[in-house]
């Protein structure tokens, strides 16, 4: 039986899609209904680390651990209704580097069946970047209105604690000639404070084994 001029013209306009997503720098790939990868181009793969022949098949979500601002399922019903969605989400690559990825996603029609094409662009020196100039914003209001030397170092050390989501963070005094390290406060999270003198030559242990 002879094939129908609209299935050839599909199928050619298909592989043609399929080439120029493979020549986009950017990393694109399009997944089914069922979160099926389906295409990864060369982008990608350089991004996540993942070559197109590891993916193929496999669950788009699971394969990157991605993290949404909202929850898949609520994703997943939003992008159904709309048809699209943008906006920021977490990706890990082969080797467990986390990334923060500019995301846009678009569902296509092709033979009666949906495939959502997303298009990733990692962001992730831009707002590591835009988070470290927040923070010498903040530890230069800090600067400003804090005069006790004693009261700046700690609400310092409890800014960078809290942008490093660091269990501890502090300011300390060495005293070599006596064997002394004096922290007079530190911050903490989820850990007990080490405030006090410590004795150099105990390596730490009081601070560190903690």
């Amino acid at each position: 039986m002879p094939r129908n001029g609209n299935d050839n013209q599909g199928r050619d306009a298909l592989g043609w899609q399929s080439a120029l997503i493979d020549l986009s720098y950017e990393p694109i790939f399009a997944w089914d209904r069922d979160n099926r990868i389906i295409e990864w181009n060369a982008g990608a793969e350089r991004q996540y680390g993942y070559t197109r022949a590891e993916v193929l098949g496999k669950n788009s979500h699971e394969l990157l651990a991605t993290k949404h601002p909202i929850s898949l399922r609520r994703f997943l019903k939003k992008l159904a209704a709309d048809g699209y969605w943008v906006g920021e989400v977490r990706h890990t690559t082969k080797h467990g580097r986390e990334l923060i990825v500019e995301s846009r996603q678009q569902i296509i029609q092709h033979d009666g069946k949906q495939i959502v094409v997303e298009s990733n662009r990692d962001i992730t020196e831009r707002r590591e970047g835009e988070s470290q100039i927040a923070l010498l914003i903040i530890i230069g209001d800090l600067i400003r209105k804090i005069n006790d030397s004693d009261e700046l170092l700690f609400a310092a050390s409890k800014a960078v604690g809290a942008h490093s989501n660091a269990k501890r963070c502090l300011f300390s005094e060495v005293d070599l000639e006596n064997d002394l390290e004096i922290i007079l406060r530190d911050y903490c999270n989820g850990v007990k404070s080490v405030a006090g003198r410590h004795k150099l030559s105990a390596t730490y242990s009081s601070i560190t084994l903690n």
